[in-house]
């Protein structure tokens, strides 16, 4: 008789850690689909997103082009620099970023005083030190430019910058 009621708590044993497994497993479940419908519920009671700000503040990309700076060619020159002690023919294309409201004023000016701005750009190279004219930004040139550009032109806020795309040096055996 006392193997018998043994054999039966096994086995009563056995279904209800089975049976506490899938309850817990239910639990647990449960919980997580209360919580999936309540947080789809909160988002749906919040509301829409609010359309995007990209699509409704679209510009123009001609307005944009029109906004920016624009360059604006200053001259081309020749000049003989001597300052090595060998002569050396130096050739330079200038140009000058300006701001799109002033573009025709300065074009206009820079048609008027085309003569006196290639005088003071020459003066600049014949004087300049052969270091500066190496520099890998011309930085030193880039500011005797825009210092004379600004005074022929009147206003030292016309031109923004002054670039130099081309400059060419060559030894000349005169």
């Amino acid at each position: 008789m006392s193997a018998e009621p043994a054999e039966q708590t096994i086995e009563d044993a056995a279904p209800s850690s089975g049976k506490k497994k899938i309850i817990t497993l239910g639990v647990v479940g449960g919980i997580m689909l209360l919580e999936g419908v309540g947080i789809f519920m909160l988002a749906r009671m919040t509301g829409e997103p609010a359309p995007s700000e990209a699509g409704e503040a679209m510009v123009d990309p001609l307005q944009l082009i029109e906004q920016m700076d624009v360059e604006v060619l200053l001259g081309e020159c020749d000049a003989i620099n001597r300052k090595s002690g060998d002569a050396v023919v130096v050739h330079l294309t200038l140009s000058g970023r300006v701001s799109a409201d002033n573009v025709e004023r300065v074009t206009q000016l820079i048609e008027k005083r085309q003569n006196t701005i290639r005088d003071r750009v020459q003066m600049i190279l014949r004087s300049a030190d052969p270091q500066h004219l190496n520099e890998p930004n011309l930085d030193t040139l880039k500011r005797q430019v825009k210092t004379e550009v600004d005074k022929i032109l009147g206003e030292e806020e016309l031109v923004l910058e002054v670039l130099i795309p081309q400059i060419l040096q060559s030894r000349a055996r005169l």
